[in-house]
């Protein structure tokens, strides 16, 4: 049980960092496709970090 509670910690503050890294960008001309490339990379390793948690959950 802590271990899950270490992940969920881990995954929020990965999740803190990458918002903080695309939010300099999301201000920004929204036109720039650099921002919605940015934030594509950030969802990406979101959903990733999230099925990686999951996977393991439902393996242990």
């Amino acid at each position: 049980m802590r271990q899950l509670g270490n992940e969920k910690t881990q995954v929020g503050g990965l999740v803190r960092q990458t918002w903080q890294f695309s939010a300099p960008a999301r201000l920004g001309p929204p036109s720039s496709g650099a921002t919605l490339l940015v934030l594509f990379l950030a969802a990406l390793m979101v959903v990733s970090l999230l099925l990686a948690v999951f996977s393991r959950l439902l393996l242990n």
